[in-house]
């Protein structure tokens, strides 16, 4: 049974015979949701979660779960993280993440950003294994990758 969740998680398409409980049945329909979403390319207004690997945002309730483990986020932290799992692999600069998430001048805004970055790759990381999701471009900003 878990063999086949981690499968789904990880972009299994062969789902014949997977209906033997709830569990099996719930991450099939999120994969199929995710692939749909895809396919269509919907507009975030019309999407209930965005799911990144390990990571799931649940944007009705503002509620993060990282390996099905539910992660406290501050506002900054949640618009920070949305910001950065929406565009994958894109480069932001640090003024442009500032202006998305601050919205607004701040003092100290190198340090700001650092400390942001800081406090959610702890929160991301359940482990010393686990992946590495938010990485430096050296003197321009950040991305979210693998």
């Amino acid at each position: 049974m878990k063999e086949n969740i981690e499968a789904l998680k990880n972009g299994a398409d062969n789902f014949d015979g997977w209906w033997n409980n709830l569990d099996e049945s719930v991450e099939r329909g999120i994969v199929l949701m995710r692939k749909c979403m895809e396919e269509r390319n919907f507009e975030r207004k019309n999407v209930e979660f965005i799911s990144y690997k390990n990571i799931v945002i649940y944007l009705n309730s503002r509620s993060v779960y990282v390996d099905d483990r539910r992660v406290d986020m501050t506002t900054q932290d949640y618009n920070l993280l949305t910001f950065l799992i929406e565009n994958p692999k894109q480069v932001y600069s640090c003024d442009q993440i500032l202006d998305h998430v601050w919205g607004f001048e701040v003092n100290d805004d190198k340090n700001t950003l650092r400390s942001a970055i800081s406090r959610l790759r702890k929160k991301l990381h359940s482990n010393e294994n686990s992946q590495k999701y938010i990485i430096s471009r050296y003197d321009y900003g950040y991305s979210f990758d693998e």
